[in-house]
């Protein structure tokens, strides 16, 4: 029975480490920033007046997970580096101002949670 809690264990450490494993060219430096990015417009938006009731930390852990395996690491750096203005763009970067606003809102639409298909509303309600 003691073997195959120290089993279980070593597996589950294990999925836990693969889970959150950084996608190649991605530094803990681009989670770090893309993680605060994302606890930033949470803990503003709802818990100015109220204290926060729970750790935003593990989902904007998720979501980084997910961005850093949808968006390439040069995107990544692009759209990290724009913020709101296209201006900022890496200029030995050969991309159009399309591409790169394309690049900027899926950064920001993963990692502030804005959903990026249009959400059918159910027309029976109306």
């Amino acid at each position: 029975m003691q073997h195959s809690k120290k089993i279980m264990y070593i597996l589950g450490l294990f999925l836990s480490m693969n889970t959150y494993a950084l996608e190649p060219e991605y530094t803990a430096y681009d989670k770090h920033k893309a993680v605060i990015t994302c606890m930033q417009h949470i803990y503003l938006e709802k818990y100015q007046e109220i204290p926060a009731e729970e750790d935003a930390f593990p989902l904007c852990e998720q979501r980084f997970l997910s961005l850093s395996r949808t968006l390439p690491h040069k995107d990544f750096l692009i759209a990290k580096n724009t913020l709101s203005s296209l201006e900022n763009a890496s200029s030995s970067v050969n991309t159009t101002d399309h591409s790169i606003e394309k690049t900027t809102n899926i950064y920001y639409d993963t990692m502030l949670g804005i959903p990026t298909e249009i959400i059918q509303t159910d027309k029976s309600i109306e």
